[in-house]
């Protein structure tokens, strides 16, 4: 998506259509500028009701004697794409309103809080009226492929993690001492933790044995030492021994889910890959020194097309990166971002400027004077996001690739 200016023009002699999203059925109002109104109706999110849906625009059309058509929405979970792919095809202008600007202006349109399937679509068509919506970028072929990628591969990496930490807190319960030795990611420790899960186990192996598997499955990295500390530390447990059976149960089910799910991002990633070789896009996103694959394709999968946006501030706004403060009188608050826009490009960005800030980064040297002039480095880093995505709208939409000197030929 991205935000139009000066937005009363494309709705002056346009025709509104407000939809309020449902899981079942959706909610239509139109109207114009002028004051002609319909009645609102409902239509199922079935291709019957998509139908329904290009009549009642038809007969608006007609009533209103309008040709141009604005059709706005309010996003609600996923209820409302099946609509979008429709309206797509038809010859009508696709805008999304922002929900939290719904909630604000509820009461405005009859000063009450009031929510309801009547009023919902009320509130979409005045936010229409005035412009406070922002044009659809639908993404295709790649694209789509790389957004949906980048949804599942959150989905499994949120899902990783929740398997982690109750594997954290199931051994802490079985054997609290194994972490202070081994840790969790390494594959010495899930091997053991595989095999020899109890701290009893580990002492019927006996040090010359222990001492010999981790040596193999570590190829080296641990010895003998670290075999000492084990059975000293398992000697010496304060682990629960009852209902140790229950608890491995779980222990090896967790181990077969964490594995399951790394092999399962593996190949997300690996498809993402591929998705990227048929973007000219994604070369001159991966020129940028610490953009690596996955971080190009969630910035592909998000922006969509560089192209759509007209400008650098229309771009941040999408990512909702753009500057705000809360100011009154004498006092000027500080500077905050608006965070209404697509999470998973910030978090995208994010990521990768913490890569490279570091010294051989290619932000380091501009983090090191955001920090002198006393920036904490939280916001520091939100400076370097904001002209982290500035650099990658340029290179795009001029189609060159990532030059250091350019780039940083001026103070940053």
């Amino acid at each position: 998506m991205r935000n139009r200016s000066n937005m009363g023009k494309d709705t002056t002699n346009s025709l509104i259509i407000a939809i309020d999203i449902g899981s079942k059925a959706h909610f239509v109002y139109w109207c114009d500028v002028q004051g002609t109104e319909g009645k609102i109706e409902s239509i199922t999110n079935t291709r019957k009701g998509f139908e329904k849906l290009c009549r009642i625009i038809e007969t608006a059309k007609k009533k209103t004697g309008l040709s141009r058509v604005m059709v706005g929405y309010e996003p609600t979970g996923p209820y409302y794409l099946p609509l979008l792919h429709f309206l797509s095809e038809k010859p009508v202008k696709l805008v999304q309103v922002n929900p939290f600007h719904t909630r604000r202006t509820k009461e405005i349109v009859d000063n009450s809080p009031l929510k309801s399937d009547k009023k919902d679509p009320r509130v979409i068509a005045l936010l229409m009226k005035f412009g406070f919506f922002m044009d659809v970028v639908i993404p295709r072929g790649s694209a789509a492929m790389l957004r949906n990628l980048s949804s599942i591969r959150e989905r499994a990496c949120g899902d990783r993690t929740a398997a982690t930490n109750r594997l954290h807190d199931l051994l802490f319960c079985i054997f609290p001492e194994f972490e202070t030795i081994l840790k969790l990611s390494t594959v010495t420790g899930r091997h053991l933790l595989q095999h020899y899960p109890t701290p009893q186990s580990l002492l019927d192996l006996g040090k010359e044995q222990l001492t010999a598997i981790m040596q193999k499955v570590s190829k080296k990295q641990f010895g003998v030492d670290d075999a000492e500390r084990l059975l000293d530390a398992a000697a010496h447990t304060v682990g629960i021994p009852e209902g140790i059976p229950a608890r491995l149960f779980e222990l090896h089910h967790l181990l077969m889910t964490i594995k399951n799910l790394d092999t399962y991002i593996a190949n997300v990633d690996k498809q993402m890959a591929a998705e990227l070789k048929t973007m000219p896009e994604s070369k001159i996103l991966l020129s940028i020194k610490g953009v690596g694959r996955v971080t190009a394709a969630y910035i592909l999968g998000e922006v969509v097309d560089f192209h759509a946006y007209p400008t650098q501030a229309s771009i941040l706004k999408m990512a909702g990166l753009t500057l705000y403060e809360v100011s009154s009188g004498d006092h000027r608050g500080s500077r905050h971002i608006t965070r209404r826009g697509r999470a998973l490009l910030r978090k995208a960005l994010y990521l990768a400027c913490l890569g490279m800030v570091k010294h051989n980064g290619i932000f380091y040297e501009p983090y090191q004077r955001l920090l002198h002039r006393g920036k904490i480095k939280s916001k520091a880093l939100v400076v370097l996001m904001r002209k982290l995505l500035r650099i990658m709208f340029s290179l795009v939409r001029n189609g060159v690739f990532y030059n250091h000197q350019r780039a940083f030929g001026k103070a940053a």
